[in-house]
């Protein structure tokens, strides 16, 4: 009984973390089912979205340039008991060591906005089955709010830390660049989340959970109807969650 809590607590926590469930939960339920699916994990960490995987049947290779990370995921997986469904490989996503066209999924959160975009992009195309399926879920470069955080974490970054990570965020992907994914695959869906709703995010640190409750639905609302009646103010979202699948020739 042990096992299954764990195991529905560690789903519950990928699809209603607030920052970023919801849009894996759009892009998986593109996705459909994954089980007995290659999958690849770009830039993993430490494993959450890996073990997930493996737990609904997949067959997961997680890659990530942070050995710390990658150690975390290796326990992870082992405490899951889904350690012969992962395999972990130190690597950046930019030029990995994967037969070509060898993967059904790649999932790609917040991954190459570290990387030279176009090169990352080509190689997830490249070991990309004919009929596979590309997930990426990006920060966008035109939210003006998001954009002053941007700016504050880069002038007081002050600590060695603060300013190695600065210093490797290369850039956003943007909407030209989304469209520009039909060249390479024949279906294309992306959905933007969170304009008001960051405003929620952030104020429940400092409300209790009924307040926080209330701000999530009320300005997660408000966001639904400005994104549905007011289209073009999606660019302004903090980010995206892409479905791309069935590569073109």
């Amino acid at each position: 009984m042990k096992k299954e809590a764990s195991k529905e607590d560690l789903e519950k926590e990928v699809v209603s973390e607030p920052y970023f469930g919801k849009a894996v939960a759009f892009a998986l339920d593109h996705c459909g089912d994954v089980s007995g699916k290659k999958i690849l994990d770009a830039g993993c960490g430490k494993g959450l979205y890996s073990v997930f995987f493996a737990l609904k049947g997949a067959e997961v290779t997680g890659v990530d340039l942070n050995v710390s990370a990658l150690d975390i995921a290796k326990k992870r997986a082992l405490e899951y008991g889904v350690q012969d469904k992962c395999s972990f490989l130190h690597s950046s996503t930019e030029s990995m060591s994967i037969d070509a066209a060898s993967m059904d999924v790649i999932f790609s959160k917040s991954t190459i906005q570290y990387m030279r975009r176009d090169v990352a992009l080509a190689e997830y195309k490249r070991i990309l089955k004919k009929n596979g399926i590309l997930i990426l879920i990006e920060n966008l470069p035109y939210n003006p709010f998001i954009n002053l955080y941007r700016l504050r974490r880069k002038l007081f970054a002050r600590t060695a830390d603060k300013i190695r990570y600065v210093k490797s965020i290369r850039g956003y992907l943007n909407f030209h660049e989304i469209k520009d994914l039909e060249k390479d695959f024949h279906t294309v869906v992306h959905k933007e989340f969170h304009l008001f709703y960051m405003m929620a995010i952030h104020l429940s640190r400092y409300t209790n959970k009924s307040v926080a409750g209330v701000l999530s639905t009320v300005l997660g609302n408000t966001d639904k109807f400005i994104f549905h009646y007011f289209p073009f103010m999606k660019r302004f979202a903090w980010f995206t969650s892409i479905y791309c699948q069935n590569k073109r020739d």
